[in-house]
């Protein structure tokens, strides 16, 4: 009884230590609880994945990944707010798009992760009954509310909420900019957003004209370092 209780429990910690480390393996392994089937895994989703890893870690400071649609670009930033949770339940994150429906089916996915079995047997961690609705939810930890999620589209205001926090080093949170229309809509107060100035932006879009907001960031528009990984076709 004792051998398979401790290797149940083994198996449970060589889980949560890969779903830490490994983006995909963490999409992949919440991702078929939720939709009854398994992620099919291109080659472009073990790219995305290791780009967002290399974020999680701070080797890329802020990063554009121009993708066309049906990529699966959204589910796997929907995965890194509740795998960012996981790593840390003090991670804020702010989710902006040019739709309000997107953001908050966004937003109300990565919830419905973090409270799903699954994932509260491997991070026991408790949703705030403060603030608990589809675009925008708090995590709580010793039984204030600290991290938290939040959702919205473009050009609506997010006086007040930042993401990131000084309360610990390492990543806690990004900002995340999902197919914004123009420059000035993604990046008006963008900076002014971070709680620490290594708090990292993730640009995630389809390129249609020149002009565009991934052009505004490699032109040298948006402070800090950028590394750019382009996808024309697939």
């Amino acid at each position: 009884m004792n051998s398979k209780v401790n290797t149940k429990l083994l198996e449970m910690q060589l889980e949560r230590e890969l779903c830490e480390k490994e983006h995909l393996f963490f999409t992949r392994r919440f991702f078929l609880p939720r939709m009854g089937f398994k992620f099919s895994v291109n080659w472009h989703h073990e790219y995305i994945a290791d780009k967002i890893d290399e974020v999680i870690a701070g080797k890329v400071k802020n990063l554009v990944i121009n993708v066309p649609p049906g990529s699966g670009k959204t589910e796997l930033l929907t995965n890194l707010i509740a795998r960012g949770i996981a790593r840390n339940a003090r991670s804020r994150f702010l989710y902006l798009s040019f739709s309000q429906s997107l953001v908050e089916d966004v937003s109300a996915t990565a919830r419905n992760i973090v409270k799903s079995e699954d994932f509260q047997n491997l991070w026991p961690v408790k949703i705030s009954t403060s603030t608990d609705a589809k675009s925008s939810w708090k995590t709580t930890v010793d039984g204030y509310d600290a991290g938290h999620v939040y959702s919205a589209s473009m050009g609506e205001q997010v006086t007040g909420r930042r993401a990131g926090t000084l309360a610990n080093e390492g990543f806690t949170g990004a900002i995340i900019l999902d197919d914004p229309l123009k420059p000035e809509d993604a990046f008006s107060q963008t900076a002014r957003r971070k709680a620490k100035s290594d708090t990292p932006i993730i640009l995630i879009m389809q390129r249609l004209h020149v002009e565009d907001p991934t052009n505004f960031v490699l032109t040298g528009n948006v402070p800090g370092e950028w590394e750019q990984i382009s996808i024309p076709a697939l």
